[in-house]
């Protein structure tokens, strides 16, 4: 299907990214284990607003960002560039309501310098995580030792989409139920789209 997406506040993305960075992620993939999708190396949430903002997590910090006319591109639909949820995954306006809300603060209120910071080391606990290896603390995270799984749980560092679904999970959606917290990938949000229709995922109970 070709044409422009109409994305709703709280529909999310996964598209692919191209140079350094792009190869890095995608490699990180594939040692994590093969996927089929792993060319989509980022997602992030659009958000909406008069300038067409999104929330996503790139080095150094979790961010808002206004969409551009040279971001055109990730507004088309079949392209083979970009995955979009809209129209593939169910939501309420009250749940849409409360994802952004926590995008939003994740992103500092779209504040310079006030985001989560953005963590590369969980892509290698997840790595980690999908190799079986012992989940022991030998990994030194703000001062202590901890291990993949803490590394992964942990959302006051996190990756794009870990940042996705931490978000869909603060409004009640469990985006990829029976997944470990954390252990998330871009490419697991590409399958999850691609396998639409998705209705009926299971709500989680929001703390208030």
């Amino acid at each position: 299907m070709t044409g422009l997406v109409q994305p709703k506040p709280a529909d999310f993305f996964c598209v692919r990214s191209f140079g350094p960075a792009g190869g890095v992620i995608s490699t990180m993939e594939k040692i994590a284990g093969p996927s089929g999708v792993s060319e989509f190396t980022h997602s992030g949430i659009y958000v909406g607003g008069l300038d067409f903002k999104i929330v996503e997590a790139e080095w150094p910090r979790i961010r808002c960002r206004s969409l551009m006319y040279r971001d055109h591109a990730l507004f088309q639909r079949g392209d083979q560039l970009t995955l979009w949820s809209t129209g593939a995954i169910d939501l309420t306006d009250a749940e849409r309501g409360l994802i952004v809300a926590a995008a939003l603060g994740y992103a500092g209120q779209c504040e310079p310098d006030k985001g989560v910071r953005y963590s590369g080391l969980d892509y290698l606990a997840i790595a980690e995580h999908r190799a079986h290896l012992p989940d022991l603390p030998w990994h030194f995270r703000d001062g202590r030792w901890v291990s993949a799984t803490q590394v992964m749980a942990d959302t006051a560092h996190m990756i794009c989409s870990q940042t996705v679904v931490q978000c869909w999970l603060d409004g009640g959606v469990d985006l990829l139920p029976g997944q470990l917290p954390g252990n998330v990938m871009p490419s697991d949000l590409a399958k999850a789209v691609m396998a639409r229709p998705r209705w009926g995922l299971p709500r989680v109970v929001v703390a208030r």
